[in-house]
């Protein structure tokens, strides 16, 4: 026989593992000072020291578990909490519920509302044999039982389902969300005259599950106005479940990640990274959109492939899950992910470098740009607090593709910031603020806004933007690949030379221009395919030192030999 003692808190838990927020619970009520019962079906390893584990079959049979047709086991915990409180009595905790402090009430009932006039079930004492808990028993035993506060109507409708639903197992998995929960008791305390026994929401539901992610984004704290009179808060588990990213992109100071630390769980699963923030030099944005895989996955066939230390690169897109298999380099952010929305996607990721990462730079980039990451570092000047292509110096903002390097305490400036725009051009809006912020700016022409030139051997550009897949494929080859031959290229507009490569492609040295190119085997014409302009037919002479077309004419480089004998192992006329 167990003991009656009103400060043993009880709880049930089924599942293959205890979640990281059902052990904030227990813990958070151990620590308080409170003796702590927990029902499971199986053992856990992480059920805390001090806790006390009953077999849950002692309550209901384990043949009497069952799923919600919404994935849940919360109807099926309905039927165990109260079939508990009606046989034993006492106090019942969900496991989505943190006790702040030892200020339980010493009378029972008890319970809180929600709302005003709205009494919900995180949280409840009642003596043994309430008939109350007697009527919530049977409702969640059967959802069609008809019940004493039912009226005519409700009773026509039960007596429906109960024909529709033959099966009072099939009816507890399809019944809606809350009917033996907050829907239900309301019912029961209405009936039961039991009001005056329920205390205010500010004591347990501060937050309303309107605004629950304000326990986990940090918008607010332990110490908040809002939570000054509660004992206990519930965090909304239901939400949580469905929405997973709020754990997973906890802000380190908001009040979930206090009561982590709190009560010792800094490194329970899936906090780590939210509470410890990992040290890099540079964090890389490269901002991206859902439909956007194949420019992602030419970035990481490109120039993501080079790490350099001290740089960690992530993409970052509007969702709530990063897609499949994108997971180890992609940021979800639960905000929209259309183009009209870039401020508010881009001022996501800046929150998120700060909630998860000791960076001394931030460099914000799209998913066209081709970026050479080991030259980024050069651009880092304390001096500086953002630094651009030269469309900083023109329009005092810099190009968001080209790319914009901005130190931390102006990261940390935009996002305390009130009232930014959430959409426009986001490149102008963060640029622009940034100045008035104090930012020195710093343009330079190694941020390219165009890919007319990208980063070559021969030269010092840190990035090119407006890149098609094939360009990003096309200029990492080049930092890489060694040209067969080099001819001086004399065009009626330029003047400059042409690298030729074995696989088909050419590009000109100086410039971003590029493209594939074919020669026939009778040595009677080459054709270049430029990737922006129209393809240029151009005839051979003098053993194919020399080519000539309409525009264009191009000469060997001495001591190369001709494109002929590089593709045909001889020269043509």
């Amino acid at each position: 026989m167990h003991q009656k003692n009103p400060t043993i808190i009880s709880a049930l838990w089924v599942g293959d593992e205890l979640s990281p927020v059902a052990e904030l619970s227990i813990r958070s009520f151990l620590d308080n000072g409170f003796a702590f019962q927990l029902f499971t079906y199986q053992a856990y390893a992480n059920v805390p020291d001090g806790a006390i584990v009953r077999d849950a079959s002692e309550i209901v049979s384990r043949e009497e578990v069952y799923l919600h047709h919404s994935g849940s086991y919360g109807m099926f915990a309905d039927l165990f909490r109260y079939t508990f409180l009606e046989r034993e009595g006492g106090w019942w905790t969900d496991l989505d519920v943190a006790c702040l402090n030892n200020r339980i009430p010493k009378h029972l009932p008890w319970f809180a509302q929600q709302e005003t006039g709205f009494y919900s079930v995180g949280v409840l004492g009642f003596p043994a044999h309430h008939p109350a808990m007697e009527a919530m028993k049977r409702l969640a035993e059967d959802p069609a039982a008809s019940m004493p506060w039912d009226d005519e109507t409700t009773l026509k409708a039960k007596k429906q389902f109960c024909l529709d639903t033959p099966d009072v197992i099939e009816r507890r998995k399809h019944v809606e969300w809350g009917y033996a929960g907050p829907n239900g008791f309301t019912r029961a305390v209405n009936h039961f005259g039991l009001q005056k026994f329920a205390a205010g929401p500010e004591t347990l539901y501060p937050l309303n599950y309107t605004v629950w992610r304000n326990y986990f984004n940090g918008a607010l704290h332990l110490n908040s106005a809002e939570l000054a009179s509660a004992w206990a808060v519930h965090l909304w588990g239901e939400m949580l479940r469905r929405e997973p990213d709020a754990w997973e992109n906890m802000n380190k100071e908001s009040i979930v990640a206090e009561l982590l630390r709190r009560h010792g769980m800094e490194n329970c699963p899936g906090a780590t990274s939210a509470l410890q923030k990992k040290k890099v030099g540079i964090l890389v944005g490269i901002c991206s959109c859902c439909s956007a895989w194949d420019r992602r996955q030419a970035v990481r066939e490109s120039w993501l492939q080079h790490a350099a230390p001290g740089i960690e690169c992530k993409f970052f897109l509007g969702r709530r899950t990063p897609p499949a298999g994108e997971e180890h380099d992609t940021v979800a952010l639960w905000v929209n992910d259309d183009y009209n929305h870039l401020p508010e996607k881009v001022l996501a990721f800046f929150r998120h470098a700060l909630d998860h990462y000791e960076f001394e730079w931030l460099f914000k980039c799209d998913d066209d740009t081709y970026l050479k990451l080991d030259r980024l570092a050069s651009l880092c000047n304390p001096a500086y607090g953002i630094t651009g292509d030269l469309s900083l110096a023109e329009r005092d903002a810099p190009s968001g593709g080209a790319g914009y390097l901005l130190s931390r305490s102006i990261v940390e400036k935009i996002v305390n910031t009130p009232d930014i725009r959430r959409t426009g051009a986001e490149d102008v809006i963060f640029g622009r603020l940034a100045l008035q912020l104090g930012a020195t700016p710093y343009a330079t022409e190694r941020l390219g806004k165009t890919a007319e030139y990208y980063p070559m051997p021969e030269n010092q550009m840190v990035t090119a933007h407006w890149c098609s897949p094939d360009q990003l494929r096309a200029i990492e080859y080049f930092q890489q690949a060694t040209p067969i031959t080099i001819y001086e290229a004399r065009h009626d507009n330029w003047q400059d030379t042409l690298y030729f490569f074995p696989d088909g492609r050419f590009r000109r040295k100086n410039h971003g221009d590029s493209g594939s190119y074919s020669a026939s085997l009778d040595g009677r014409g080459l054709t270049l395919h430029w990737f922006r302009w129209e393809a240029e037919t151009l005839v051979p002479c003098t053993c194919g030192d020399k080519y000539i077309g309409d525009n264009l004419t191009l000469r060997l480089v001495a001591g190369h030999p001709p494109l002929n004998e590089c593709l045909f192992g001889t020269s043509r006329q």
